[in-house]
């Protein structure tokens, strides 16, 4: 925007808004932070193994098969031995007559069975090695957390460096316009007294010179 005396001022965001925007999208701060979150969940998992464990297992299962057939027994008079007087003795004896294959249904019914049990794990013999586990991801997390906080740290020191650049800029800006102005009038006035003769061409191309240098400094301002 222009103020009272007709010069760009600008808008400049503070370096906490900037910092607080940047934060949620610069790729190198998400990333550090997913890192560290990552690192954190591995700590974690690692903490787990110190720890017994309790498992508790369950099963079920049946079973099918096409040579398990139906049968059926009938009783009947059979001869079973002879007296020595060669008189035959008989008696009842089971005969067993064999069917079709048992419906699937009735065979899943008489195989099911089932069963469940519970697995205490103890970390004794791996004692060390969790432990070794569990420092090694401690320091990892701590690592990460870290990076994260100093890649927070670089963010901000770049936005605050880069608004002191762009303060300076504007300031440098501010007082170019300033000299332009200046000069212009100097130049003004020195045509004028060259018009009428009162100023010479060295007066008039020097004051040309240094308005003509403080317009390219304006510009790269």
């Amino acid at each position: 925007r222009k103020g009272p005396d007709g010069a760009y001022q600008g808008d400049l965001d503070s370096p906490d808004q900037v910092y607080i925007k940047a934060i949620t999208t610069q790729p190198d701060i998400q990333s550090a932070q997913q890192k560290w979150e990552g690192a954190e969940r591995g700590k974690q998992a690692a903490a787990g193994a110190l720890y017994p464990k309790l498992q508790l297992t369950a099963s079920i299962g049946s079973g099918y098969s096409g040579a398990n057939k139906e049968s059926s027994v009938n009783y009947g008079l059979d001869t079973i031995a002879y007296t020595t007087s060669g008189q035959a003795v008989v008696s009842y004896v089971p005969h067993t007559t064999e069917g079709d294959v048992t419906p699937w249904n009735k065979q899943l019914n008489d195989n099911f069975n089932k069963s469940f049990g519970f697995k205490l794990t103890i970390p004794i013999f791996n004692g060390l090695q969790s432990n070794m586990a569990y420092r090694n991801a401690k320091l990892n997390s701590l690592y990460a957390y870290y990076t994260y906080q100093n890649t927070q740290l670089t963010l901000r020191k770049n936005i605050q460096q880069a608004y002191a650049d762009a303060v300076g800029a504007l300031k440098k800006y501010h007082a170019e316009q300033k000299s332009v102005a200046s000069l212009q009038e100097a130049f003004n006035y020195t045509k004028t007294k060259f018009d009428v003769g009162m100023a010479t061409a060295l007066d008039y191309n020097t004051a040309k010179t240094n308005l003509t240098k403080a317009e390219s400094d304006l510009a790269q301002a």
